[in-house]
């Protein structure tokens, strides 16, 4: 019987620790066409972009929560959204062909400039769980050389 009852609180304990790992959201990817015209897909470990077009943002969050994504420009909040809540019917495939529940937001394309992505999860009683901030940096103005002499 004490077998049985610490191999109960083993696959409890293991329980606890995947639903803690789902719970947290992260951005997943990010793509945008950049200023050639070419279609980019980058992780959120890149902070560096040369936008020229709406960013979507891909976010991965598990199943019955809500994410909230901000764009930030110091503490100012330039743009929010936030999903339903996520189901069964919100399974994503990434560009690397990896899957999972989460959500797309459509960024509008951000000016030149410093932000911070913010990625918020909600329970599905509506009780923070995470939230995780990454560097947002745009660049789209070429660098001058100036007159070669």
């Amino acid at each position: 019987m004490k077998l049985k009852t610490q191999v109960t609180r083993i696959a409890l304990a293991v329980g606890v620790l995947c639903l803690a790992s789902v719970a947290q959201a992260q951005i997943y990817e990010m793509s945008y066409t950049d200023t050639n015209g070419a279609l980019q897909v980058k992780g959120p470990a890149v902070t560096w972009y040369s936008t020229n077009s709406d960013v979507v943002v891909t976010a991965i969050s598990g199943l019955d929560r809500k994410v909230k994504l901000e764009l930030l420009k110091g503490t100012t909040v330039i743009q929010t959204q936030t999903s339903g809540i996520i189901n069964v019917a919100n399974r994503i495939r990434a560009s690397d062909n990896n899957e999972f529940y989460g959500v797309k937001f459509n960024l509008t394309k951000p000016a030149d400039g410093n932000y911070i992505l913010r990625s918020t999860v909600y329970s599905i009683n509506n009780v923070q769980v995470s939230v995780n901030d990454y560097a947002f940096n745009v660049d789209t103005i070429a660098p001058d050389m100036g007159a070669i002499s």
